[in-house]
């Protein structure tokens, strides 16, 4: 489920879809969620610091 949502989000937001510069953002905040609910450990600690 978290690849796959990555993976439509992540279209949706790449940079290179987006119109104006410096949209990059979203795209930025959805890889490093991915990145942090991918892994186990990091997701451990994610759900640790709520």
């Amino acid at each position: 489920q978290i690849k796959s949502a990555f993976r439509e989000k992540a279209r949706k937001f790449h940079p290179d879809k987006m119109c104006a510069a410096g949209e990059a953002e979203p795209f930025i905040r959805i890889r490093k969620a991915y990145e942090i609910l991918s892994d186990e450990t990091s997701r451990s600690n994610y759900d640790r610091s709520l």
